[in-house]
């Protein structure tokens, strides 16, 4: 319902009738007597002062549309527009900040003129008010993506749907070589080319107006650059229904990134070439290196019984441990470089642990006894871990070995103790300890303890880095504890599977294997080191059978009336072949299940599980006589005490 008539001096203004007059428009009108006062205020005008300010005054500090700014600056009440009007003069579309008590605020465009009577007297004014705040709020939004894209590094265009340019930023017009006045309002494929619009720009374009934002990378030919590597994107510009009515398209120069790109590709692939070439290389430099080591080691033990004299016998013992370090070197590099190329691939399984450490409990019981070392199984090992039986093996290897070699009186003790689900593989010394300092670098390759001079009797240091870096592949953690002049204890964490079963205390051989007579079929593609074989098996008592093939092999076993006791046999022969076929068809050959055995100069450890699923044994070329005897010694059972 309207409210009381609108007086001002001498007038009489009806407000249901102004009311209805205002109703159609957007902008909201408001009226001042002559002093100030509000007389009329519409309802547009009131949901912009968020109440009915009729009856304050218009020089009072709460203007009815809050405190106002302009230029950022409070405006003084008598700087107000309707004061302006009530002193006479006219404002237009003045634009001032209304800033309400809660901090909240309109933009307001304010336009005001005096009300004069007959006489040309003021008697109030009125002024029309405008929400003008999206239409600033879009101003300065717009503003802002213009300077972002004035200083973006990257080439900025906006293109209609029409194909036409609207705006280009300066990077845009670099590249291209031209001024604004010839991109602006031209079709793409004027500025661009129609070849390079039609198959290049259209596509991708479209698929933008269809809703979808585009990236590519593409090597384009730069009018002013040259070729560059140009990522591009496309991104839609929606209107305010939502509609795309441009296409907003970003170049970034990336030819430096592809460029990086390009040489890390070139180094990967030489990268990837080198280790190619240093596998292949190991693997022909691990049998090629190791066979006449081995032929080595074969005739410097077949010569110990010929040599007589005490000089002789201390020279030949010089030549057999420098030929124990040769071999220990190449162990170390082989392996080292295979675990450092990533060529050695875990087979985890299910395993007793019992048949792990006995195995290493027998195998080097002898040698700490050579030594005058006590070598303890200290506690039954029970249940069964998940491992790689080969390379768990290596690790636990090298521990004992390494245990063996600082430690000059006392023993080892090869130990399982449970902890939580898995079980803790010990191996304890009384040997000369480890500073606290060295604890973490004796793990680095080369690196002793207490060796300046680098005796090779003492190792070369390789041995423990191999087993961190299986204590990695394998996520089996390695722990260390030492006392220097005490001991030490290195362990290894292994985790247990199934349920606990008992193991039998390990063998102690001793000795060396004598043959007794028996027939020993060796397979051998290097006639060296077939002939150095042929000769230590018959320094030990065996009758021989020697083959540089397994069709040489079989066809030798057929003139035969004796069934092979044992055949050893080299993992890699010629043409491709390997000694397990050799000892297979051997197998086949006489019907039975002939023990074997495998000498190998492989780098690598897959050849064990082919073995293994044999039932096979295998010795690492440059074998020693110790280990060759003790593998004998486990497939023959045949010890001298």
């Amino acid at each position: 319902m309207a409210g009381p008539d609108i007086h001002l001096e001498g007038s009489v203004l009806d407000r249901f009738l102004l009311e209805q007059i205002l109703a159609p428009s957007a902008d909201g009108f408001i009226i001042a007597d002559n002093n100030g006062r509000l007389l009329f205020a519409d309802e547009a005008a009131q949901r912009l002062a968020r109440r009915n300010p009729e009856g304050q005054t218009v020089r009072a500090p709460d203007n009815a549309f809050g405190t106002l700014y302009l230029n950022g600056r409070p405006l003084p009440p008598e700087d107000y527009s309707l004061s302006q009007a009530l002193r006479g003069e006219t404002v237009r579309n003045r634009e001032v900040r209304g800033v309400h008590e809660d901090g909240t605020f309109h933009d307001i465009a304010i336009s005001a003129s005096p009300i004069r009577d007959a006489a040309g007297a003021i008697v109030g004014a009125v002024a029309s008010v405008t929400d003008v705040t999206a239409r600033r709020s879009a101003e300065w939004f717009q503003r802002i993506a213009e300077r972002v894209m004035d200083q973006s590094r990257d080439g900025i265009s906006i293109i209609g749907r029409d194909y036409r340019y609207q705006r280009v930023n300066p990077v845009f017009l670099a590249r291209h070589g031209l001024p604004e006045e010839r991109v602006v309002g031209r079709h793409v494929a004027e500025v661009l080319g129609t070849a390079n619009f039609e198959t290049i720009v259209k596509p991708h374009f479209d698929r933008c107006l269809a809703g979808k934002e585009v990236q590519y990378e593409i090597s384009y030919n730069l009018p002013a650059e040259g070729p560059r590597w140009l990522e591009i994107r496309y991104l839609p510009l929606r209107a305010e229904d939502g509609e795309i009515d441009a296409v907003v398209v970003v170049s970034r120069d990336v030819t430096e990134r592809k460029e990086t790109e390009e040489r890390l590709r070139h180094a990967r692939d030489a990268a990837e070439q080198a280790n190619a070439a240093k596998s292949r290389f190991l693997a022909a430099a691990s049998h090629d290196l190791r066979q006449p080591l081995q032929s080595m080691f074969l005739f410097a033990g077949a010569l110990a019984p010929y040599v007589n004299g005490e000089a002789g016998r201390a020279k030949l013992e010089l030549l057999e441990r420098g030929l124990d370090t040769l071999k220990g070197l190449l162990d170390g590099l082989f392996d080292l470089s295979r675990l450092d190329t990533h060529t050695v691939t875990p087979n985890v399984g299910t395993l007793p642990l019992s048949s792990l450490v006995d195995d290493i409990a027998a195998f080097y019981a002898p040698i700490a006894a050579s030594k005058g070392l006590r070598f303890q199984m200290d506690v039954r090992c029970q249940g069964e871990i998940r491992s790689d039986a080969t390379l768990l093996g290596r690790m636990v290897r090298n521990l004992v070995e390494n245990a063996i070699r600082f430690t000059r009186k006392g023993g080892v003790t090869l130990a399982c103790v449970p902890e939580g689900k898995g079980v803790r593989i010990e191996v304890r010394d009384t040997g000369v300890g480890i500073a606290p300092e060295h604890v973490e670098r004796v793990f680095e390759e080369f690196h002793q303890v207490a060796n300046p001079e680098r005796d090779r009797g003492q190792g070369l240091g390789l041995g423990l880095a191999i087993v961190r870096r299986l204590s990695r592949l394998l996520d089996h953690p390695v722990g260390v504890h030492s006392v220097p002049g005490q001991g030490s204890v290195f362990s290894i964490l292994v985790p247990l599977a199934g349920a606990a079963r008992p193991c039998a205390p390990a063998p102690d051989p001793q000795a060396e294997a004598t043959g007794d007579g028996r027939l020993a079929v060796l397979v051998d593609d290097d006639a060296i080191v077939l002939l150095g074989l042929r000769a230590m098996f018959q320094e030990w008592g065996y009758a021989t059978l020697i083959a540089g093939s397994t069709e040489q092999a079989l066809d030798r076993l057929r003139g035969q009336d004796r069934v092979p006791d044992i055949v050893v046999a080299d993992y890699r022969l010629r043409e491709g072949r390997v000694g397990t076929e050799a000892i297979l068809k051997i197998r086949e050959l006489v019907g039975q299940p002939v023990p074997g055995i495998i000498l190998t100069g492989e780098a690598g450890f897959e050849f064990q599980k082919d073995a293994a699923a044999h039932g096979l044994g295998v010795a690492h070329k440059p074998v020693t006589l110790r280990q060759l005897a003790v593998a004998l010694e486990r497939h023959l059972g045949t010890t001298e005490h």
